[in-house]
């Protein structure tokens, strides 16, 4: 039987947790691992799992992208994929995120549906790179 994926989320919002925590729950195999800030996170960090991070962008004491870059910096979820949430949806803001890992940006306010397909693709597409990347290359093989 394979293993349920995982999703770390992160959002200071209480009812942002509460919308994405029912919509997996309802509409996917995924599970999901849920913080309301970046310091919470990192008190836990080396207990985690994740298949996919999915953090809030603005949040108090710690952004998503602090976040991410602490856990990187500690070795942590370095091949795992980094999708932000945020309010903030200007061209730079997005630039911005993309060029310091983020694997893509969400903008807030979200459809739910539509968040749970686009994790699961995301997801599944790292898994596929991640298989084809293990594969041995034709030219080895000969």
């Amino acid at each position: 039987m394979p293993t349920r994926k995982r999703v770390l989320h992160v959002d200071d919002d209480p009812d942002v947790r509460e919308v994405v925590a029912i919509t997996f729950e309802l509409a996917s195999e995924i599970e999901i691992a849920q913080f309301s800030s970046g310091p919470e996170v990192l008190e836990s960090a080396a207990d985690l799992h994740a298949d996919l991070l999915l953090f809030d962008v603005m949040m108090p004491d710690m952004s998503g992208l602090e976040l991410l870059n602490r856990l990187r910096e500690e070795g942590k979820f370095l091949d795992v994929p980094a999708v932000f949430l945020t309010a903030k949806a200007s061209e730079h803001d997005l630039a911005a995120l993309l060029e310091n890992g983020a694997h893509k940006v969400i903008t807030k306010p979200f459809d739910p549906l539509s968040l749970v397909d686009q994790v699961t693709q995301i997801i599944e597409d790292c898994a596929d790179q991640k298989d084809a990347d293990q594969e041995p290359s034709a030219a080895a093989a000969i």
